[in-house]
């Protein structure tokens, strides 16, 4: 039997995978998908930037949270997309799609 590359049930061959927004190999040599993240920036974090940018720390929180929501946001309707289009071609039932539906907004899969 010939091993395939990359190795994926039959089922899955052919789908388009999630895509995060981010930049060409060209721009950025290692590429850091940050939006799969699902905790929150540390204060840490937003203390640091906030120093080194010389601005109020709770403007960085803010606005690292409003990226946080945004990101969730456009996983959730990409996600949303992906099982309309399953229920449309008939791989999942509508009582599927919306189990998957929940146990993401639940923490089940993907993480919280």
């Amino acid at each position: 039997m010939t091993a395939r590359f990359p190795p994926l049930r039959d089922e899955l061959r052919g789908i388009e995978p999630y895509g995060a927004p981010q930049m060409s190999h060209d721009q950025a040599p290692v590429q850091l998908n940050v939006n799969e993240n699902p905790y929150a920036p540390s204060a840490a974090l937003a203390a640091s930037l906030a120093k080194s940018l010389g601005i109020d720390e709770a403007k960085v929180k803010t606005a690292l949270e409003e990226l946080r929501t945004q990101a969730q946001s456009d996983r959730a309707a990409a996600l949303k997309g992906r099982l309309d289009q399953a229920v449309k071609d008939g791989t999942l039932t509508q009582a599927e799609a919306d189990a998957v539906t929940k146990a993401v907004e639940k923490g089940v899969i993907g993480g919280r």
